[in-house]
């Protein structure tokens, strides 16, 4: 999934967003994936409407404020779930997108 994100994301750079962005991008994701406490080889950066209950947070997740609404490593739960629609409604977060992967077994 994340290498068919990049593969995408190359198709449109240069069209949708300046081509040093996912040069950017690419060179900052090890890092991010190295840190996030879960199985690496099974995270995915999803759709925040696609968050569901038991997935692990690879990334805290802020709205446009810079409110934390989960940290980096949580558990989703359906009750934060249910906060983060409601700050949505209020306060969009600035990424409409998050990692996610499975927890470390």
């Amino acid at each position: 999934m994340l290498h068919t994100t990049i593969k995408n994301l190359r198709m449109l750079a240069g069209r949708c967003f300046d081509k040093e962005l996912i040069t950017h991008f690419e060179a900052l994701l090890p890092e991010i994936i190295e840190r996030a406490p879960f199985n690496k080889e099974q995270s995915e950066i999803i759709p925040l409407a696609e968050l569901a209950p038991g997935m692990i947070m690879g990334e805290e997740l802020r709205t446009g404020s810079q409110l934390l609404l989960i940290e980096r490593g949580e558990t989703v739960t359906s009750e934060k779930l249910s906060q983060l629609r409601r700050a949505m409604e209020i306060d969009r977060p600035q990424s409409s997108k998050v990692l996610v992967g499975k927890a470390v077994q």
